[in-house]
């Protein structure tokens, strides 16, 4: 009976700190360009990340990296740490600099927020930059869904749609979000035409190939029984 609940114990922690460690979670380095950094150790593409790791990069230089099948833009020049990391719940801080984040569209229990010295930004499926100065001054910019900006020791907190953006200093509630810059929306908008586009090619592509290989295959089917028939008549 000792023995059993030992091992029970043993299993239970295991399982505590796996989840918590992120070990269950899937955090990648999907690409790197320049000098980009792991707890100051250069970075690898297909690179593991688990909770606390910290990412940096140079001037010149970006990274991409995947949580749970979300894709996250590190822009040059930035400092961003793995603050929290299960299957269902993603936590990243950024330090200073730039980072892009396009989420896919979340379950009821699941959770993607970005921290900044000053601001916490929620989502629940959307596509978003941030910028955070050496002050932790935030500015937040969202093309696609809508996201939550709070300001931490105020609680002060504004929803922010496509096509605005907000800004988020330490002590005072986040600024009332703001239309985009009509060249900035339209930049925005023709990426995401864009990449509509090379999906469609995509598929087009895919569907051409599924219909080749049918022919091909219906081909050698005819000339298989065409030679088989010959071998009878022979």
């Amino acid at each position: 009976m000792k023995k059993n609940l030992i091992c029970i114990l043993a299993i239970t922690t295991s399982y505590f700190l796996l989840t918590t460690s992120g070990l269950f979670a899937d955090v990648r380095i999907n690409s790197v360009s320049g000098e980009v950094t792991v707890n100051g150790a250069s970075a690898i593409v297909g690179q593991q990340l688990i909770l606390n790791d910290v990412i940096k990069t140079s001037a010149a230089s970006n990274s991409i990296i995947i949580i749970n099948g979300h894709e996250v833009t590190v822009s040059e020049k930035t400092e961003v740490a793995v603050n929290e990391l299960t299957e269902d719940s993603s936590l990243l801080k950024v330090w200073l600099g730039k980072i892009r984040a396009k989420v896919q569209k979340l379950k009821a229990k699941q959770k993607f927020e970005i921290k900044t010295p000053v601001a916490i930004v929620a989502v629940r499926g959307t596509d978003f930059a941030i910028e955070v100065a050496q002050d932790g001054f935030s500015h937040l910019e969202v093309y696609e869904g809508v996201v939550s900006a709070k300001e931490e020791t105020t609680g002060g907190e504004v929803l922010v749609n496509p096509g605005e953006f907000t800004t988020v200093q330490k002590g005072e509630a986040p600024a009332e979000p703001k239309a985009l810059e009509g060249e900035k929306v339209k930049s925005e908008t023709e990426e995401k035409k864009e990449d509509f586009k090379s999906e469609a090619q995509r598929e087009i592509f895919m569907e051409i190939s599924r219909d080749a290989v049918k022919e091909r295959a219906a081909d050698e089917i005819k000339l298989a029984e065409y030679q088989n028939g010959k071998v009878l008549m022979d």
